[in-house]
């Protein structure tokens, strides 16, 4: 039995190139969740806005 180098060389390059393209993709997740955790952390860093205080001086109702 011949053993078909093309076909050999075939499979191999496509293996390379599939594990190249998930290298790829688990890196471009990985810079994504960072930077959304990173927006998040900054977000909750600067804290609720604080409410307007009422107004001491008006007269109070009732």
């Amino acid at each position: 039995m011949a053993t078909d180098w093309s076909k050999v060389l075939e499979v191999f390059g496509s293996g390379i190139v599939g594990v190249f393209v998930v290298m790829l993709i688990v890196q471009l997740l990985t810079q994504a969740s960072t930077w959304v955790i990173d927006v998040i952390e900054r977000r909750r860093a600067a804290g609720p806005a604080e409410p307007k205080p009422e107004n001491q001086s008006a007269p109070a109702k009732g």
